[in-house]
C-alpha cells in the first residue's frame, strides 16, 4: 500500500506520481478492495464477537478503515517498516500503527482473528515465506491481495504500475511477483490451507487505458489458514 510516511521530502516528480495515481487508481482500488475484503470477513465469521484484524504493510491504512465503517466488529492494529513523524502522531487515526521490522511481528501466536496483506508479498518478495509465516503465527486467518504474473508483458506492465502507484512515496519497486505456481509452492511450503480464492479482481473497471492495459486476471485475494486449524 501507497504510503505517506515512507518519505517525507518529496521531490515535483514525487509528487506529481502521486496526484497521478490518486486520481486515476488508488482512491477506486481501495473502494473496490475494501469492498472485496469486507465481503469475505462477513462470509467467514459469523460472530457477533469482536474481530482483531491486523493489517501488515498497511500503508495510509485507508483500506482497514474502510473495513472498519462496514464492519463495527474490527479492531484494528496497522503495521508497517516505516517510521512515523511527529507530524502524524498527533492524527487520531494513526494511534492503531505500529512500526515492526518488517520481519518479526511482534504479537504472541493467534492474537489476531485475522491478518491482511494487501499487494505487499510482491513488495518484499525474498522475504515473502518469512512474513506470510510470521502472519500466519499471529493470527487464525490470512487475507491475501497480490498479483499473478504470466510472463514478460504482464512482469512490465505490474512493474510499471507499481512504479506509478508507490515511487513517489518512496516505497520500493519489486522486481518480480507470484506465478500461481510459486503462489501455491509457498503455501505447500508453510502447511496452509486455501480457505477462498478469488480471481479476476478487476480495479480498473473506470479507466479505459488501465483497463486495457491491466487485466484483472492478473489480481487474486486469497483466505488462507494453517491446515490444522479447525
Amino acid at each position: 500500500m501507497s504510503s505517506p510516511i515512507a518519505k517525507l521530502k518529496k521531490s515535483p516528480i514525487d509528487k506529481l506520481l502521486i496526484k497521478t495515481h490518486q486520481k486515476f487508481s488508488h482512491n477506486h482500488r481501495v473502494e473496490i478492495l475494501s469492498q472485496h475484503f469486507s465481503h469475505i470477513i462477513k462470509k467467514f465469521f459469523k460472530t457477533s464477537e469482536q474481530i482483531k484484524l491486523l493489517d501488515v504493510g498497511c500503508g495510509d491504512m485507508s483500506i482497514t478503515e474502510k473495513i472498519c465503517l462496514s464492519d463495527n466488529r474490527i479492531i484494528p492494529v496497522c503495521i508497517d517498516v516505516f517510521n512515523l513523524s511527529e507530524i502524524f502522531k498527533g492524527e487520531k487515526r494513526w494511534s492503531k500503527y505500529l512500526k515492526f521490522d518488517g520481519k518479526n511481528i511482534p504479537f504472541p501466536d493467534n492474537h489476531f482473528e485475522i491478518a491482511l496483506l494487501s499487494d505487499v508479498l510482491h513488495h518484499d518478495f525474498n522475504n515473502s515465506y518469512n512474513l506470510l509465516k510470521e502472519s500466519v503465527r499471529v493470527s487464525k486467518y490470512v487475507l491475501v491481495k497480490d498479483h499473478f504474473e504470466y510472463g514478460v508483458y504482464s512482469r512490465l506492465i505490474l512493474k510499471l504500475m507499481d512504479t506509478i502507484g508507490n515511487w513517489g512515496y518512496g516505497v520500493p519497486i519489486p522486481n518480480m511477483y507470484f506465478t500461481k505456481h510459486s503462489f501455491q509452492n509457498l503455501l505447500e511450503q508453510l502447511e496452509l490451507k486455501e480457505e477462498y480464492r478469488f480471481e479476476n479482481v478487476n480495479l480498473y473497471s473506470h479507466n479505459i487505458i488501465f483497463n486495457i492495459l491491466l487485466r484483472p486476471s492478473w489480481q487474486f485475494i486469497s483466505l488462507i489458514k494453517k491446515e490444522n486449524t479447525t
